[in-house]
């Protein structure tokens, strides 16, 4: 049951640092909890629906972002940043390209 439980956080770790909106959430989650807790603790009562509908609702609009930006991700990735600069010709070299033959003997 140990390495379960190891397994599980070693996956949610990954998970977490990999998705940063995921990372802040989670923090932001363990705020209001606490939060919670200290006016519970203080005499003050908060309803637990609204910490959870709270909650939720973040989670849900979270997964409806993620699709997109993995969408313009995988688009910047895909466009290349820009023509290729190659250097200029020295005097007296023979312009490069593929119809230049090898120089030396061919063996």
């Amino acid at each position: 049951m140990a390495a379960q439980g190891s397994l599980f956080r070693k996956y949610a770790l990954y998970f977490t640092t990999l998705v940063t909106a995921v990372l802040v959430s989670s923090g932001s989650f363990l705020i209001l909890v606490g939060f919670a807790l200290v006016g519970e603790g203080l005499g003050s009562h908060a309803p637990k629906g609204s910490i959870y509908f709270a909650m939720a609702f973040s989670v849900d609009v979270e997964l409806l972002n993620m699709r997109p930006r993995a969408r313009a991700a995988r688009r910047r990735a895909r466009v290349p940043a820009g023509p290729i600069r190659l250097r200029r010709p020295l005097s007296g070299e023979p312009p490069s390209g593929p119809a230049r033959a090898a120089s030396g003997p061919v063996e």
